[in-house]
């Protein structure tokens, strides 16, 4: 596969995997920022997949996403970004994605609601256990009605 087409490939790849994201966790897109992880990013810019996407010795595309989670009823620290590194390689018949966690990277054929479906749940139990006990107090607040962004049932 020519370079080009590898990279346009899994540009378009992370480019759905992201908007899936936001579905999945039922996020204000304004709160998915996107940004380079192998270089320091530029903090007044607002990154595209594939200006933000690099490649590394690994052989895989990294980016980095931040989700920020706004909690609207918190008297303390309302407002916590949340940082997401991503690898994608296309290998022949799937991709290969993998986060900054010790596990294997996922194979996937597609990104497509479906197959990503475990991977956005992956991503949820990260950053559930980012947050630690902080969660809590997100998700038992009784004055928020649909405590955050990503939790996927609301009062």
């Amino acid at each position: 596969m020519e370079f080009s087409r590898y990279q346009e490939a899994c540009m378009h790849f992370l480019e759905n995997l992201i908007q899936g994201l936001i579905e999945d966790f039922d996020l204000p897109k304004e709160s998915v920022q996107i940004f380079p992880v192998l270089v320091k990013p530029d903090p007044e810019k607002k990154y595209t997949v594939r200006e933000a996407m690099l490649l590394a010795q690994d052989r895989f595309w990294h980016i980095g996403i931040q989700i920020t989670l706004v909690c609207k009823t918190c008297e303390t620290d309302p407002v916590q970004p949340i940082l997401i590194n991503l690898g994608v390689k296309k290998d022949k018949n799937f991709f290969r994605l993998k986060t900054s966690s010790e596990k294997e990277p996922f194979k996937i054929s597609e990104a497509t609601p479906e197959n990503l479906k475990f991977f956005y749940d992956d991503i949820f139990d990260l950053i559930k256990g980012y947050l630690g006990s902080s969660i809590h107090v997100l998700l038992e607040n009784e004055h928020t009605v649909c405590r955050i962004g990503f939790q996927r049932d609301c009062e």
